[in-house]
């Protein structure tokens, strides 16, 4: 109740902001609060409680860190401390998970409230300074026995309560000078006619002030006059006056009853007197009561005492609703979206390793997007930092960093307003590989526009996608590349038949997403391989970023370097050299900023060891392949083997008389997933082994075989193809869970974390 004191406020701009708040407060009510936090000497109008302006924004006055810790300023200081872990002194107060998510409930209450603020401005009792109407007694009951706040109540506020059918949707809020304290008051009115003003461009309070009445406003233009009491002054309202309604074809006795139907669906026959201009029109603007007519018979009766007859009964607060309430959802919706008006446009974003995979950087292009209305809001004086959020892979914790000062706005000239700026920045401390529920979030804090202090984030969620080759009619048509969450959710063909190959396949990303090789296959069965910029605005096959081919040679398995500047490609001629200059079958590097190409090792290695096929190259810059030692009963047999790229030494990973295939590397090059037949069965099944102490274990036993497999970037899954269908494996609890993805589908390779762009919305 005492804290309530402050959720009024007097439009009228001939009242300073400092004495527009409550007046109207009685005795009990003062000395009952005068023991709390909120004593009657420290009333503030609403619109100061929610903003702390002592005057219109952006211009007037301001109090930062008063008495309200609910407010506009806090709600932007909690958000950034979520943000950041940090108040705005930069004291580091949220290290951890739950005390950031803390915070944002505080920003989230902070706003809630602020917005409650407002929607009292759409209460005629709260913008017409008449505390008394929330006094309606009640009554006393046992659950309200020490409960005093609920023994009274306020009519308007008791009618939305118990008939929330009503709110169904709101009005736009048409403010076209859209600063803080404008949703409240844009202090233009000065007691003119409503009908000189332009509805929709003011303030909530303004709005309500001048259309509505309350219990004890009722016709009091008057009571500036002459001989009214002190009590009478502090009601004084211009508007809706008398003259607004049609009062008087009630005395002449010339307006009609008409029947309504109360909750208790029985019908009443009664007057009702409309509001028929000054603003909106109102058909059941009060009732008068049985004592209304004769208390001013002849005009010789006591105008105030005529005025208070009248009333407010359920079919006036029912139609005052239904304007009123539109109005609070529409200010309030608008509210929020000016809370939450910060953005940025990014793009370019891929991230930085280290050798061991442990991201170390990240990179990107930014520019302010931020509009309101439509209408570009520009950054002025302000600091842009970038916190990051990742959960290590022994932790079960989240653990977060901030960078600070990655870029300094100055002046609405500045750069980031009208282009995209580059962002370079180094992690002070590197997210290791393996890591999961990546985020890096752009945090920005100064001015916005016409707002100080405007605090806003934008999250670049890093995720993980699947690439495959898809073949819709399975044996017969095209197959394209595509990519798939790993939920099976935005399953996309990424690839068309605009490129002029027959078919796709084998696809490899880049170490940091930007990437995306793959096998483009010729209606002559050739292999080519494709590289696509995935950053690139143009589609497909406009995002091509190199083609490599050779009219006496396939290209087959790409895999691409730690550093993303080389491809490792399996090399068949299609005739065997005659000479022997040339080599018939090895594995080669490609350049792909000079367009080189060279043997993996040596000639002389690759003369010696000529049978490799599907090559991975790890983050340790060695390379793992499948080799063939033999044949059995017309089948070919496989080994694993590895080579260090410093050494030109072989690892054998299996060396036996069994059929190993598709070796691929987990992200840390410290392990390779493979399919084999070594336990002696008729199906490949998925085995792991350590590249320095090999010794195979087998993780999945399958039937049909799996094939072609692919971890996740945390290491924590693997991606496989059985049957023509792709599946997922979590190695935790080794539940294997179906990958919705197109029929007939095949090589499957799942990306590092990649930054999506969320849709435009």
């Amino acid at each position: 109740m005492c804290r309530a004191s402050n959720h009024f406020h007097n439009p009228r701009n001939d009242l300073s902001w400092a004495d527009s708040g409550l007046a109207d407060q009685n005795w009990f009510v003062n000395r009952r609060c005068s023991v709390s936090l909120y004593p009657p000497e420290k009333i503030t109008s609403a619109v100061q409680w929610a903003t702390a302006y002592y005057a219109p924004a952006p211009n007037g006055s301001r109090q930062i860190g008063g008495d309200n810790d609910e407010d506009w300023a806090h709600a932007r200081e909690y958000l950034y401390v979520f943000l950041t872990g940090k108040t705005f002194v930069g004291k580091m107060i949220a290290k951890d998970e739950s005390m950031r998510q803390a915070f944002l409930a505080s920003s989230m209450e902070a706003l809630g409230k602020v917005l409650h603020l407002l929607q009292d401005m759409a209460v005629p009792s709260h913008v017409r300074n008449d505390f008394l109407s929330h006094l309606q007694h009640t009554g006393i009951t046992g659950p309200t026995l020490f409960s005093p706040t609920k023994w009274a109540y306020e009519k308007f506020e008791r009618f939305v309560e118990t008939h929330p059918e009503i709110i169904t949707g709101g009005t736009v809020c048409g403010l076209a000078q859209k600063t803080l304290t404008n949703f409240w008051d844009t202090n233009v009115y000065d007691g003119q006619s409503p009908d000189l003003l332009d509805m929709l461009q003011m303030g909530l309070a303004e709005y309500t002030n001048m259309n509505f009445a309350s219990d004890n406003t009722i016709f009091t233009e008057s009571n500036l006059d002459a001989g009214s009491n002190s009590d009478g002054i502090k009601y004084y309202h211009p508007y809706p006056r008398r003259t607004s309604t049609n009062v008087q074809k009630y005395l002449d006795g010339v307006l009609r009853p008409e029947i309504v139907f109360g909750e208790d669906n029985v019908p009443d026959t009664s007057f009702y007197i409309a509001k028929i201009q000054d603003g909106e029109r109102i058909d059941h603007f009060i009732k008068p009561t049985y004592f209304s007519k004769p208390l001013i018979t002849n005009e010789t009766g006591d105008l105030q005492t005529f005025h208070r007859s009248f009333m407010l009964d359920d079919a006036c607060v029912s139609e005052y609703t239904s304007k009123l309430i539109p109005k609070a959802v529409g200010y309030s919706a608008s509210l929020i979206e000016y809370f939450f008006r910060g953005d940025f446009d990014v793009k370019d974003v891929f991230v930085r390793r280290d050798p061991g995979g442990n991201i170390v950087g990240i990179n990107m292009k930014i520019t302010n997007s931020s509009k309101l209305d439509a209408q570009p809001e520009l950054l002025v004086m302000g600091d842009i930092e970038l916190s990051y959020r990742y959960i290590a892979p022994q932790d079960r914790q989240a653990t977060y960093g901030l960078i600070e000062n990655v870029y300094d706005v100055d002046y609405k000239t500045n750069a980031i307003n009208f282009d995209y700026v580059d962002l370079v920045t180094d992690l002070p401390n590197s997210i290791p590989l393996g890591s999961k529920d990546i985020s890096f979030t752009i945090v920005y804090r100064g001015r916005l526009g016409d707002e100080e202090g405007c605090v806003f984030g934008k999250v670049l969620p890093f995720t993980s996608k699947i690439a495959y080759s898809g073949q819709p009619q399975c044996g017969s048509g095209p197959s394209h590349i595509y990519t798939v969450h790993p939920d099976g959710t935005k399953d996309t063909q990424i690839t068309n038949d605009a490129d002029g190959y027959a078919w796709r396949g084998m696809p490899a990303w880049s170490p940091d997403g930007r990437m995306l090789a793959f096998n483009g296959i010729t209606s002559r069965n050739q292999y080519e391989i494709v590289v696509l910029d995935l950053t690139s605005d143009q589609p497909y096959p406009g995002n091509i970023y190199r083609k490599l081919r050779h009219a006496d040679a396939h290209y087959i398995a790409p895999s691409f370097s730690p550093d993303g500047e080389r491809l490792l490609a399996e090399r068949l001629l299609l005739r065997h050299p005659q000479d022997g200059q040339d080599l018939y079958h090895s594995l080669i590097y490609f350049n792909l900023i000079t367009d080189e190409w060279y043997f993996e090792g040596s000639k002389d290695f690759w003369s010696q060891n000529p049978y490799a096929e599907l090559p991975r190259w790890s983050s340790r810059y060695e390379t793992v392949f499948q080799y063939q030692v033999g044949t059995q009963n017309g089948e070919n047999i496989y080994n694993i083997w590895s080579v260090d790229l410093d050494t030109k030494s072989i690892k054998y990973l299996t060396d036996e008389w069994a059929d190993s295939r598709w070796p691929n590397w987990s992200p840390d090059g410290e392990s390779v997933v493979f399919g084999s037949k070594r336990d002696g069965g008729s199906y490949y099944d998925i085995w792991l082994a350590n590249r320095i102490n090999p010794n195979p274990v087998k993780l999945v036993e399958c039937q049909p075989s799996c094939s072609v497999y692919s971890f996740s970037p945390d290491s924590r899954a693997i991606v496989f193809q059985i049957a023509g269908l792709l599946y997922t494996v979590n190695l935790d609890n080794m539940q294997a869970n179906p990958v919705s993805s197109t029929w007939c589908s095949s090589t499957p390779e799942w990306s590092p974390h990649v930054y999506e762009k969320p849709p435009a919305p």
